[in-house]
């Protein structure tokens, strides 16, 4: 849900074409599956785009050289990440409410 709503804020600036943006689980429970429907109908609902045929993955050790940043969205989802990615030596990865407000617009 949040990489849709990510990309729609994204293409509302003007900024689609400059920025590539992926989502990825810490676990492998939903590997697979589509959008959760729940979500599906809450970003219909709101007018935003979604790509139907997304199916979830799981962070690897390589998306971490592949991305400038690797979002979490909550310190349990961070706690998890560990396990994947245990060092974070460029200081990529951060938890999503640290980009809220202003701290997001700068980096835009």
């Amino acid at each position: 849900m949040a990489e849709f709503i990510m990309r729609e804020l994204l293409r509302r600036r003007g900024m689609d074409e400059r920025v590539e943006v992926a989502s990825a689980a810490v676990s492998t429970e939903e590997i697979g599956n589509p959008v959760y429907p729940p979500a599906k109908a809450c970003l219909v609902r709101h007018g935003i785009p979604l790509d139907s045929a997304k199916r979830a993955r799981q962070i690897t050790r390589g998306d971490y050289d592949a991305y400038d940043h690797i979002i979490c969205m909550d310190r349990s989802n961070l706690r998890l990440l560990r396990h994947i990615i245990p060092d974070d030596p460029a200081g990529k990865v951060s938890l999503m409410m640290s980009w809220t407000g202003e701290a997001l617009l700068r980096t835009l």
